[in-house]
């Protein structure tokens, strides 16, 4: 995913950690994740520690092929651990609308989810869904 600024690379670290909290239970298997995402982006941990403190960024990226890829990491934060607890269905929903994917994917694609939290999507896939 190419990041055009420092600000950028933050609200997606701020958006996995949103995510990672939303049931109270930072697993061990989500700070993995988060922290390999830091790493890829070059933030240090203690960038990382900052952010896990800041709110929900409210603007996201411009371009849909930067958005999917955005979501795409978050849907793969939500099933690191193998759980899909309800509290985070409903923040991936929130994030989600707040990046403008329709409501009725977002439906599907938490139902799909329910269904089968171990189950992966790819790109693809989770286009089809949210579109």
């Amino acid at each position: 995913m190419a990041y055009v600024s420092l600000q950028e690379k933050y609200d997606h670290l701020r958006c996995l950690l949103h995510l990672a909290k939303a049931d109270d239970q930072f697993t061990l298997a989500e700070l993995t994740y988060v922290a390999w995402v830091a790493k890829q982006l070059k933030v240090s941990s203690s960038e990382l520690e900052r952010l896990a403190n800041e709110p929900l960024p409210k603007v996201f990226f411009q371009s849909e092929a930067a958005k999917l890829k955005q979501f795409h990491q978050l849907l793969n934060l939500l099933k690191v651990d193998g759980l899909a607890d309800a509290s985070e269905l409903v923040e991936l929903k929130k994030i989600g609308a707040l990046m403008g994917f329709s409501e009725a994917g977002l439906s599907n694609l938490v139902a799909k989810i329910a269904a089968d939290p171990t189950q992966l999507l790819s790109e693809s896939e989770l286009e089809s869904l949210v579109k």
